[in-house]
């Protein structure tokens, strides 16, 4: 029986990159989305208030600034509500992305355990570095 007590086994960590929505992004969309929004609705209400008379033009804007602020607190309802559904989906794909990275990982590590003894019952008299690229570990003595 040989006994490896002075083997030591090395795992190399790789990068995990997100493939998800960041609430970075969530966050710029957001913005950008009732930037706008707001500014259409402006645009509009500037363009109705130069088409009618002044008389109407009173009673119009009080009528207008109440669509508007009704039209932009739907928005923002419609946004703050799609904020929290992206950043949920975000945050349940990273996990799910990083349960399997950990998973992966934890297979190639046991993977590269039991390897270790056959490299050594084949070559006794081994020394330095062997790297196991397919378990992404490398395997010193």
């Amino acid at each position: 029986m040989i006994k490896n007590t002075t083997n030591k086994i090395r795992i190399k960590k790789g990068h995990s990159l997100s493939l998800g929505i960041t609430l970075i992004e969530v966050i710029i969309f957001t913005v950008l989305l009732s930037l706008l929004i707001t500014n259409m609705i402006n645009y509009l209400y500037t363009i109705h208030l130069n088409n009618i008379k002044l008389m109407n033009e009173i009673q119009d804007a009080q009528k207008g600034f109440i669509a508007t602020t009704a039209i932009i607190l739907l928005a923002m309802g419609t946004l703050a509500f799609l904020l929290a559904t992206l950043s949920a989906a975000s945050f349940y794909a990273d996990s799910v992305q990083a349960r399997e990275i950990r998973i992966q990982k934890q297979l190639n590590e046991r993977a590269c355990q039991e390897t270790l003894p056959l490299i050594v019952a084949k070559d006794y008299f081994f020394q330095g570095e062997i790297r196991l690229s397919e378990f992404d570990c490398v395997i010193n003595k």
